[in-house]
């Protein structure tokens, strides 16, 4: 079978200005030696093009901590890429990128939005991050350019689902993808924030319940919620897990990876040593995915008739809990189906 990527995920610098409780790289505050140049990612976007990559999302750390962010987004999409990037929305966009996003005009910005300015900011840990985000959220609307919010769930904000989302709505944010706290990096020694199977069943209830008051607003559950039914809880029908298959991530260092939430997973292959294409067709670091075989599969998803479809769901999420693929701790599917035939 050939696999043809089509988005791709840049971990533009590890540096990140926050210290956010659930960080899953545990991002520091200073530069890593090891970071590619502007002339190197300019090279590696040449080469995604030529592979047939369609999009490009710039994340982090915090990815307007480099200079060169505006002059990338630009870059890329003069080679007719749909861009993007994540921000924690700490910069100052008007000042430092505001003609730079006019001209590459991305089809979204993604900016972390934990709760409510309290939540938020306890979480971000920065007492000004809530005042600077609105700040942004202010010129990009200004200029229409489209944010998708994203939040990230635990125990200290899932209850304000409810209130989060009807602020969402009066501010005409375009999009929210709400995602589950992972137990790596910064969150690996706060174990005791994840959310318990009982919890994340009331999430989905609210996702369920958010999606139709707010239909102006598109909600999506990440892929860390595993397979839900046609427009449940996300929009349409989930795919499984695409890391190595249509998706892929480049690190900070130029490391080609199935998704950069793998924490741990190490490849030897380097964009600045083999070409894109070759890591791509080539790396065994994709056959988790490429060549899974449900025979093999341990743990929760053993014997679910989705299994050949899902493959386990989000393998970021089973890696981090369990350290193997295809065992994912937490699953609409499993936990609805569980219920319904308990009733």
């Amino acid at each position: 079978m050939e696999f043809k990527p089509t988005d791709v995920l840049i971990e533009l610098t590890r540096r990140c200005n926050l210290h956010c409780l659930h960080c899953g790289s545990d991002c520091q505050n200073q530069l890593d030696p090891t970071e590619l140049s502007t002339r190197d990612w300019e090279n590696v976007l040449l080469q995604l093009y030529d592979l047939g990559i369609k999009k490009v999302v710039f994340s982090g750390g915090e990815p307007t901590l480099r200079t060169d962010l505006g002059h990338l987004l630009i870059f890329a999409k003069r080679l007719d890429l749909k861009v993007g990037f994540i921000s924690n929305g700490s910069a100052d966009f008007r000042n430092s990128l505001g003609e730079d996003l006019v001209i590459s005009q991305p089809f979204s910005v993604g900016l972390s939005l934990d709760g409510l300015k309290d939540t938020h900011n306890k979480i971000r840990g920065n007492s000004k991050s809530w005042e600077r985000l609105l700040a942004n959220i202010d010129f990009l609307q200004e200029k229409k350019i489209p944010i998708c919010a994203v939040t990230t769930l635990h125990k200290l904000n899932w209850r304000e689902l409810p209130k989060l989302a009807q602020w969402l709505a009066l501010a005409e944010i375009d999009s929210w993808q709400i995602q589950l706290a992972m137990p790596a990096g910064r969150m690996g020694k706060l174990t005791d924030l994840l959310l318990s199977e009982e919890e994340f069943q009331e999430v989905c209830r609210n996702i369920f319940d958010l999606r139709k008051k707010y239909p102006q607003l598109y909600i999506q559950a990440a892929d860390c919620f595993g397979w839900a039914g046609d427009d449940l809880i996300r929009t349409g029908t989930w795919p499984g897990c695409q890391a190595g298959i249509s998706s892929c991530a480049i690190d900070a260092s130029g490391y080609l990876l199935p998704c950069l939430s793998l924490q741990g997973v190490t490849t030897p292959d380097n964009c600045q040593e083999k070409p894109v294409a070759e890591i791509w067709k080539k790396s065994s670091v994709f056959d988790f995915n490429r060549k899974f075989d449900a025979l093999k599969v341990t743990g929760n998803c053993v014997g679910c008739e989705l299994l050949s479809s899902c493959r386990g769901g989000c393998n970021s999420q089973s890696h981090s809990y369990y350290g193997c693929y295809h065992n994912s701790p937490f699953c609409f599917y499993r936990s609805f189906n569980k219920e319904t035939k308990n009733e």
